[in-house]
């Protein structure tokens, strides 16, 4: 007794066989991403050095595109903010997906504090294990010295989504207070 073959429409072929080709080629490529997209807080609104306060960023991301504001308000106040400097745009960055991490720097055109030198962040997106919390954590320092070995940031992600207020620099309540 012979066995026999199930049969199948030519139609259902075609459909796994479509399904399968957009499958492998798609499988090798940089899928975009925005693991970096959203409002990140310092997490003890404490002074860090060398920004002279403490930084909120407020970043927008899309495959290996960035863009943001970089706030910097003063320590332990949620709505004061660096006198000198209270935001500066994020400028030439890089994006590693496979590494997880982000780099840009930021230049206060002011005085004050470190302010008027180009700053150097790199950040690599972590979860927290005990809490979930997502994390950016690494290091800003002054562009051409030497980064620290220590990250000196550890900023959590206090939104998702960019509403148009973070997206303006100087920010919305300094503008319409």
């Amino acid at each position: 007794m012979s066995k026999r073959l199930p049969t199948y429409r030519p139609g259902a072929i075609a459909g796994v066989l479509l399904a399968l080709i957009v499958a492998g080629t798609s499988y090798g490529c940089d899928s975009p991403s925005n693991m970096f997209t959203g409002r990140w807080e310092h997490e003890t609104r404490e002074a860090v050095s060398p920004l002279g306060g403490w930084p909120a960023v407020a970043i927008g991301h899309y495959g290996h595109e960035v863009a943001g504001v970089t706030y910097l308000h003063e320590q332990g106040s949620l709505i004061s903010y660096l006198p000198a400097c209270p935001c500066v745009w994020i400028d030439h960055y890089r994006v590693d997906l496979a590494e997880a991490e982000v780099q840009f720097t930021t230049r206060c055109e002011a005085g004050g504090d470190a302010l008027g030198q180009t700053l150097h962040w790199r950040l690599e997106f972590q979860v927290d294990d005990e809490t979930g919390d997502e994390l950016l954590v690494g290091t800003v320092a002054p562009e051409y010295e030497e980064t620290p070995v220590e990250p000196n940031l550890r900023l959590i992600r206090t939104g998702d989504q960019l509403t148009e207020a973070d997206k303006q620099c100087p920010p919305e309540d300094l503008v319409n207070p």
